[in-house]
């Protein structure tokens, strides 16, 4: 018995890190989405584009979909400042100006904000959702009938070693969208490392 249960449990082992996206040096963290959402996430829904499976979607106007989402790291090193990468993914046509100016913040649980963004390069043809200019692809969302482009946007942050406390970092992903159908936002290629 004591043998078929480690031959069980090396068994779960292996299919767990073959699961499980490799590590690059000095990563200590990393996060793809391909195989789903883990438990780190507050958010557990991916959201399919041509390049693969990304977190979200996300949208600060639509109660079909939750606002923000939460990282929740633990055993980071003490005293060291880590690095955060990750994959902005921006659909529809985010304002950089005016009243109806979009936002996209990343916020530690010690409210520093780590990241604040107020200009995207989400532009389109006129009033036109479905003439993108220099996006990176389109896709459809459920909240509309329409084609929207994407943009993905490469993110990187310091974080200094105050943000960690007993080796846990807790981070708020969040944008504020102006319009409720046709603008949403994910996340992918999430990485956490030592600099």
């Amino acid at each position: 018995m004591k043998t078929v249960i480690r031959l069980l449990a090396a068994a779960l082992t292996a299919a767990l890190l073959a699961a499980a996206p490799a590590l690059a040096a000095g990563e200590l963290f990393s996060f793809d989405f391909e195989n789903g959402v883990p438990e780190a996430w507050s958010a557990g829904r991916t959201f399919d584009l041509d390049q693969g499976k990304t977190l979200g979607l996300f949208n600060s106007r639509n109660p079909k979909t939750p606002a923000a989402t939460t990282l929740r790291l633990g055993g980071l090193p003490a005293g060291k400042p880590v690095r955060l990468t990750f994959d902005l993914v921006l659909i529809g046509s985010w304002d950089s100006e005016g009243e109806l100016a979009d936002l996209f913040s990343v916020i530690s649980s010690k409210g520093t904000v780590l990241l604040d963004l107020t200009a995207f390069p989400c532009k389109i043809e006129g009033d036109n959702e479905e003439k993108p200019i220099g996006n990176t692809g389109l896709c459809k969302v459920p909240a509309s009938s329409r084609l929207l482009g994407y943009w993905v946007l490469p993110q990187a942050i310091e974080i200094a070693p105050g943000e960690i406390a007993d080796g846990r970092l807790e981070l708020t992903f969040k944008g504020v969208t102006s319009a409720r159908k046709v603008e949403f936002w994910a996340l992918d290629n999430v990485r956490v490392s030592l600099p």
